[in-house]
């Protein structure tokens, strides 16, 4: 049996440090899709300060420099840095990532292969079947969960 699964939830007061708010807008005012995702967004449910901050994209790598020069992009998993000025340590660079899809895992840590995706729902989907696979839209509008598919 195959069963797909999406929640939708309401956002109530949550707030998202002026740093990331910046980075999350100007890739919005560029027109590309950008949302929280991941440990930051779960520590907010749970009404935790995030220890760090991480925002995917519908940007590439390129696109994300382009629209902040003080960036910087050394990996092979899509991943930009993006420098700001803040004087707290966990919003002094940001981590913005391209929406990807992955192959295996080999090693158990790494990807062998990553892929461009085209949605968000794709990247939540190939993020663990743990609360990382959550994303928080701004302005604070709704919780995005993957599409999952349970099988028998």
């Amino acid at each position: 049996m195959d069963f797909t699964y999406i929640c939708t939830m309401r956002a109530k007061d949550f707030s998202i440090p002026k740093e990331v708010e910046n980075i999350i807008r100007r890739l919005a005012d560029a027109g590309f899709e950008a949302y929280a995702v991941g440990g930051c967004v779960r520590d907010l449910l749970r009404g935790e300060k995030p220890k760090d901050w991480d925002v995917t994209t519908s940007a590439k790598p390129e696109e994300i420099q382009n629209l902040f020069p003080e960036s910087f992009y050394e990996n092979k998993f899509l991943t930009v840095t993006v420098k700001t000025e803040s004087d707290d340590p966990a919003l002094k660079e940001i981590e913005v990532t391209t929406f990807r899809e992955e192959g295996k895992y080999s090693d158990r840590r790494h990807p062998d292969e990553i892929r461009y995706a085209k949605t968000l729902e794709e990247d939540l989907a190939r993020r663990d079947f743990t609360m990382n696979a959550i994303a928080l839209e701004f302005p604070i509008s709704n919780f995005q969960f993957p599409i999952l598919n349970f099988q028998n």
